[in-house]
């Protein structure tokens, strides 16, 4: 129930309802604030940032291509299932364009590629797992060279 009412919260702050059947048994999940600061495009990795223990797990965003993003978790617990969301900012909204499951590899990590994006717009991924909990990557904007 801590897990669906955690994803319920964080589909709020994206600005997304959840199922009316949701609704029963979430009243007791913390509320999460979401806040587009410009200020931490580049330094924002795993649990708030904190990179100084090696353990953590990270989720990072790069510009691979016109319309691509290329998505790159490391230091995830080994052979086990993360959830990934990629979302778009657009003028203070925020929807999820992405959603993935992967398996991490034997050293913990996974990568992926999500094409198809809006060029200009500024993206950043959450991922969920048992064992690392939540972490969100970096924020890029797309710059398309047309």
């Amino acid at each position: 129930m801590l897990v669906a009412g955690t994803l319920f919260g964080l589909l709020a702050t994206l600005g997304l309802a959840a199922p009316a059947t949701a609704a029963y048994g979430t009243a007791s999940t913390p509320s999460v604030q979401h806040h587009d600061d410009d200020d931490d495009d580049d330094h924002d990795r795993g649990r708030g940032g904190d990179d100084d223990d090696d353990d953590d797990a990270r989720l990072r965003l790069s510009e691979r291509g016109d319309d691509e993003i290329r998505v790159r978790g490391t230091d995830y617990e080994e052979d086990s299932r993360v959830k990934v969301w990629l979302v778009q900012f657009d003028d203070g909204d925020a929807d999820v364009v992405d959603k993935e499951r992967v398996w991490t590899d034997n050293d913990g990590d996974f990568r992926y590629t999500v094409d198809d994006l809006e060029c200009g717009e500024k993206y950043q991924a959450f991922s969920w797992s048992r064992d690392d909990g939540w972490v969100k990557s970096n924020k890029i904007r797309l710059d398309c060279d047309d």
